[in-house]
Order: structure tokens, then sequence, then C-alpha cells
């Protein structure tokens, strides 16, 4: 059975915010990827509050996944 590994990274200056989800799968021991699954970018609406600005990225994320 193979692992899976989704990784997602949202990169944020102020102004936009870029995303970027990879998959890697290791089959056999072999490492296979990273898979590109999404790349987009928006313009940024920052919160001051980190957390709220967190729950706002990966939503963001899952919509358009």
């Amino acid at each position: 059975m193979p692992k899976r590994r989704l990784s997602v990274e949202i990169e944020d200056d102020g102004t936009t915010v870029v995303m970027t989800v990879r998959r890697y799968e290791t089959v056999g021991g072999v490492e296979i990827g990273p898979t590109l699954v999404f790349d987009g970018s928006v313009l940024s609406f920052p919160s001051p509050v980190v957390e709220d600005w967190q729950r706002d990225m990966v939503v963001m994320v899952a919509e358009r996944l």
C-alpha cells in the first residue's frame, strides 16, 4: 500500500497570496513526487488575528481543490 503525503504551502506578502499544493507518494521505499496538485494566487486581504488568517487560508485552498 502506498504512503501519501500532501504538502500545502501558502505565502502571503500582504499584496498577494500564493498557494501551492504538492503530493508525494512512497511506493516500495521509493518516493514519487512532488506532483503538483494546485498552484494559484489571489489578492491578499490580511486579517490582524493570525488564527483567523490561518483558517481563511486553509478554507481558500480547500475551496480550490
